[in-house]
Parts: structure tokens; C-alpha cells; sequence
């Protein structure tokens, strides 16, 4: 499997095939955060890799993980864990929020009457 450094702004072994442009992988439907400053893609690479590849507003160039096949389990898996544990938290914030927006209206309705 070819390694990618820290500073690398593409796949070692690009030589063989230049990854795929952000409209590429929008037209493929594998870029999956596809934001004015956030993409993110999931994709074949050469060589039978998967490649995740990312860049944020800050970014020069993308950023590019590549993994072999055989770590997407373990990946969807902790995926899947952080799914669960983010939307879990989300839906306790929302209800703080929503909590702290009614005593707010409550509080305003009662300083007016």
C-alpha cells in the first residue's frame, strides 16, 4: 500500500492516476460533504485502495488519507459509534435549548403582564 506523508498533498503513487477533482467525485456522487468550505470524498483509488479525501476554507490542497480495504469495516464501524453518540448529544442540547427558550419566553411573558 503506498504511504502518504503528513505533508503530502495527494496520494503517493498520483503518478499512476491523478486523484479525481472535487467536480469529478460531485459528478460520481462520492463527494459527501460537498460545502462552499468543507468537501469531503470517499473513493476508489488506483491499486484497489480506498482514499478519503477532505479540505477545509484553510486548506492550499486537499488532503488525502488512503487505507486498504480491509479497514473500511473497523472504519463504518466507528463511524457508526460516533453517529450514534453525536445524535444522542445533539438531541440533550436541543432539549437544553429548547428548555432555556421557553423559561426566556415564560420569564418576558410574565415581566409584561
Amino acid at each position: 500500500m503506498p504511504e502518504v506523508t503528513e505533508t503530502a498533498d495527494a496520494p503517493v503513487n498520483a503518478a499512476i492516476e491523478a486523484p479525481p477533482t472535487w467536480e469529478e467525485l460531485r459528478e460520481s456522487g462520492q463527494l459527501i460533504v460537498d460545502l462552499e468550505d468543507s468537501k469531503l470524498a470517499v473513493y476508489t483509488g488506483d491499486l484497489g485502495s480506498v482514499v478519503l479525501a477532505s479540505q477545509e476554507y484553510e486548506d492550499a490542497n486537499p488532503r488525502f488519507i488512503v487505507l486498504d480495504p480491509d479497514c473500511v469495516p473497523a472504519l463504518v464501524a466507528a463511524l457508526h459509534k460516533a453517529h450514534v453518540e453525536a445524535s444522542a448529544l445533539a438531541a440533550q442540547w436541543d432539549a437544553k435549548y429548547e428548555a432555556a427558550e421557553m423559561a426566556h419566553a415564560e420569564a418576558g411573558g410574565a415581566a409584561s403582564a
